[in-house]
């Protein structure tokens, strides 16, 4: 739905859609506050963040709905300050209905709460008893407990990983300016300790700020490491580079490395790839294409035009919600 308040914090406008959904007509709406469209606990919440987009410019909130019938609705709210010259006139917003996030939410955590206690202990029982075994066990079974091992340890990993993506998904998508340049820098002097053997070369400006996730930098760091342990050249090599001139900001990264399998990434330009025979084998792409698709930038996985890999990624330097009107 669609709505303008004026300075006053009456409804000043609105579109076919806040009558339909809310079940009042038009004469009602003009006679309601517009806290008289939500549930109780909700309105001075309401109130609040219409306050903080005269004052801040812009605002967000989640509130619910309540209609004429009775029905409780979840809706998130975007507003901005409206402006007419140099003078402020009103807000003016956008509210979508979450029903079916908060509904995926909740299913995800159920589902997280779930293999935290059974996954994870699972895995732990066995591991554990694999354990008491070596030492006792003949010669001919320390092949299998090493692979019990093995197992147990990329499944732990794996399940990690799914942690780390749950928690991205569910927390507040916000975004802050990062200087992109010192990730980078930070994480190659990291790994030059770390990976001896490898090189990592950054080619950047003194700086580059960019408007991104904060999980932006965990996933540059799973995408660079992920480029040295399945490289199985003598000397693994990782190029980062950073192209600050116009905007958006792209960064791209480099190795030379074995081609990824279009299995692993295919899913980011195309989601119905997905299926039982045709997945990643681990989430560590997932999570990546997640902070940038946060950071409302780009990402994607080609071939280098020597050997190896070359991953493109675009992120904004500004806001890029809403223009004032002037």
């Amino acid at each position: 739905m669609f709505y303008v308040i004026d300075c006053g914090g009456n409804l000043e406008r609105w579109n076919k859609a806040l009558v339909e959904i809310s079940g009042y007509t038009r004469d009602e709406v003009l006679a309601s506050d517009v806290e008289d469209f939500f549930v109780d606990r909700h309105g001075d919440r309401i109130s609040e963040s219409i306050s903080r987009a005269f004052v801040n410019g812009s605002d967000t909130t989640e509130a619910v709905v309540e209609t004429k019938s009775g029905e409780q609705i979840p809706y998130e709210f975007r507003k901005k300050r409206l402006m007419k010259g140099d003078s402020v006139i009103g807000v003016v917003g956008i509210g979508r209905d979450i029903t079916q996030q908060r509904s995926r939410e909740q299913h995800l955590k159920a589902v997280d709460y779930l293999l935290q206690h059974n996954l994870r202990n699972h895995l732990n029982v066995i591991r554990g008893n694999a354990d008491e075994l070596v030492g006792r066990e003949k010669e001919s079974d320390k092949r299998r407990i090493e692979t019990i091992h093995r197992s147990v340890d990329k499944l732990l990993s794996l399940f990690d990983r799914h942690q780390q993506i749950v928690s991205q998904v569910l927390e507040e998508n916000s975004r802050e300016q990062i200087d992109i340049v010192a990730v980078l820098e930070g994480l190659f002097e990291e790994f030059r300790e770390l990976y001896p053997r490898a090189v990592f070369s950054l080619s950047a400006p003194k700086t580059a700020q960019v408007l991104a996730s904060p999980s932006i930098e965990r996933s540059l760091r799973e995408l660079i490491v992920n480029a040295v342990k399945h490289n199985s050249s003598e000397t693994p090599e990782v190029t980062a580079v950073v192209e600050a001139e116009s905007t958006p900001v792209t960064i791209t990264l480099r190795d030379n490395g074995p081609q990824i399998s279009k299995d692993e990434y295919e899913f980011i330009e195309n989601p119905e790839a997905l299926s039982s025979t045709s997945h990643p084998t681990g989430l560590g792409l997932w999570a990546a294409n997640l902070a940038v698709t946060y950071s409302r930038g780009t990402f994607t996985i080609r071939e280098a035009p020597k050997d190896g890999n070359e991953i493109p990624i675009e992120l904004p330097v500004t806001a890029d919600d809403w223009e004032d009107r002037k």
